[in-house]
């Protein structure tokens, strides 16, 4: 059901006009509807960690930085998820006050695996103890976590004119149109990021003069892969080297592959490193399909955090049909309805029913049996 739908069959059982357009409506019932069905998807999302609202989140340590981002759309972590997968062992915490500053202050300061805690109202609020040095820069880290999105927008449709600023949601990934045009007429051929029939590529960025790099981060340029082995702030030229080093700015890059043209139908091993206009490296090996990937990242601006100047977020993107229309992939929380076609991800009956009684007791009507029925409901969805 759309948020249209929901909001006319909450409209018919309150007896209240039914809309026939809800999300920009200024109509006063609609306006509080609007704001108890808010309330009743924030009430039952907190409530139980729903499946539907679980999602993974990777990350890759950088020497010398202790803490890190938190999701886009965190909303609280899902415990006994976490995992450093290149050491293959749990991350230990959440490590409460007294005990951080024993590990961070104390005479202890070797430590066999990683601790974590959670704090502080920075960007930034994610600690790894101990900091990752060189030698443990660029590690894999994983864990699950409970989105704060409960909404999505449509689903992607073939052969569609899209304009800027439109959102759709297609394999998990809410897209908004960064340039306006056609979506591609073959239903089979949705846009996709990362993913290449059994094959899974790493998007490659270009390289981008006067830019912060870190220990670990691949680069591409002259149709050849890089990676960062001293970090700093790169100069106007670009790597070039076919072996070995080189220092442009303050950061050095070594030379990793000279990628070979992608290909379709053919098997790719993880480490595979391909070219497509983009250069991509492959993370999980398969078959690739019969076309060739269209995705790839770019580098956004430079950020200060605490006096330093922090890793530039990267920008993913999807050219999508045959004319201008490119997609990015939506990296922020999309906890508001922006048009009629949205959806909610939860059970949308357990949402009516919440919505009818809270509207019922904001208006100071009778609400008590709808609300008991509507609180049977939910534990019995839970239980589903």
């Amino acid at each position: 059901m759309t948020i249209l739908d929901i909001a006319k069959e909450c409209s018919r059982q309150l007896q209240i006009t039914v809309p026939t357009s809800f999300v920009s409506s200024t109509s006063n019932n609609q306006i509080l509807l609007k704001a108890m069905i808010y309330k009743t998807i924030q009430e039952i999302r907190d409530s139980y960690d729903w499946p539907e609202l679980s999602r993974q989140h990777l990350f890759k340590t950088i020497s010398g930085q202790a803490s890190y981002p938190l999701p886009y759309d965190f909303d609280r972590r899902i415990n006994q998820t976490l995992w450093n997968r290149d050491q293959n062992w749990p991350l230990i915490g959440p490590i409460d006050p007294e005990l951080w500053q024993q590990f961070k202050s104390g005479f202890i300061t070797t430590l066999p695996m990683q601790h974590y805690r959670v704090k502080g109202i920075s960007q930034n609020q994610f600690f790894i103890d101990p900091t990752p040095t060189d030698s443990d820069a660029n590690q894999i880290m994983v864990y699950e976590y409970i989105t704060d999105s409960a909404i999505r927008p449509a689903d992607w449709a073939a052969n569609t004119a899209y304009t800027t600023s439109n959102y759709v949601f297609f394999n998990g990934l809410i897209l908004k149109c960064q340039t306006a045009g056609t979506s591609n007429a073959d239903a089979g051929r949705p846009p996709l990021y990362g993913i290449d029939n059994t094959v899974e590529w790493e998007a490659i960025p270009d390289y981008v003069a006067s830019q912060i790099y870190y220990v670990g981060q691949l680069v591409a340029s002259s149709s050849k892969v890089y990676e960062v082995t001293t970090a700093g702030l790169s100069s106007a030229a670009s790597p070039s080297v076919s072996s070995g080093s080189e220092t442009l700015g303050t950061v050095v890059f070594t030379y990793v592959a000279t990628p070979s043209a992608w290909a379709g139908g053919t098997a790719y091993a993880t480490g595979d490193y391909v070219l497509s206009t983009k250069a991509y490296k492959c993370v999980q090996s398969g078959v690739s399909g019969r076309l060739a990937p269209k995705f790839y990242a770019v580098y956004g601006a430079i950020t200060t955090q605490t006096g330093q100047l922090a890793p530039p977020t990267i920008t993913k993107r999807i050219a999508d049909g045959a004319g201008a229309l490119v997609w990015d992939v939506y990296e922020q929380s999309y906890s508001a309805f922006t048009a009629d076609t949205d959806e909610v991800v939860l059970n949308n009956d357990i949402i009516i029913d919440g919505a009818v009684w809270r509207f019922l007791q904001a208006q100071r009507q009778a609400y008590d049996d709808l609300k008991r029925d509507a609180e049977n409901n939910l534990e019995n969805a839970k239980l589903n």
